[in-house]
């Protein structure tokens, strides 16, 4: 068998070679020449979780870290590579998304200047997706949304370093912010 590509993924080998395809391996199984499924690479279990302080619920891994200080909800979704979720509500006294203009994103984030902008909806609220790279971190991702509840500015704050496994996180990422919604 002729190995093209080798990722280690945490516990997950991946092993990639033309002619048979992916096989996928548990690296701490008990018997490490078993493939396992391939979606273990990328399903990760979620669950409902709350945080009372941030009056927010969405899907979560329980092995993830949350912490809430303040006004911002930080969780560590994974240490290496570096893949974090933050929620924040803002004293901003921002009343429509619609001021949140390139130059005053580009200073509230620190986005690099080629950062792209995009009106979605999240939730049934409006709101506004940024994504980019962080000044002078160009290795560091950001897929961040704005929106305003309660005449509260929110933003909501992906990061993943080192850019290069973004795609790994795309659908975590995207399953996180779906299923976002506000307790009050």
């Amino acid at each position: 068998m002729r190995i093209k590509k080798i990722l280690y993924l945490g516990a997950v080998l991946v092993l990639f070679n033309p002619s048979d395809g992916i096989k996928v391996f548990a690296a701490d199984s008990s018997s490490p020449s078993q493939p396992v499924h391939q979606s273990a690479v990328k399903e990760i279990p979620l669950h409902e979780c709350t945080d009372d302080r941030m009056a927010v619920k969405f899907l979560c891994n329980p092995d993830w870290k949350l912490e809430t200080k303040e006004n911002t909800l930080f969780i560590i979704i994974e240490e290496t590579p570096s893949v974090t979720l933050t929620i924040a509500r803002s004293d901003s006294p921002v009343i429509f998304l619609k001021q949140l203009t390139n130059p005053v994103l580009q200073e509230m984030g620190q986005y690099e200047k080629d950062f792209q902008t995009q009106d979605v909806k999240l939730n049934n609220n409006d709101a506004l997706m940024v994504s980019g790279y962080l000044k002078d971190r160009p290795d560091l991702r950001l897929l961040d949304y704005y929106l305003i509840h309660d005449v509260q500015l929110y933003s909501i704050l992906f990061a993943v370093a080192p850019k290069e496994r973004w795609d790994d996180y795309a659908d975590l990422i995207k399953k996180a912010v779906g299923s976002l919604e506000f307790l009050k």
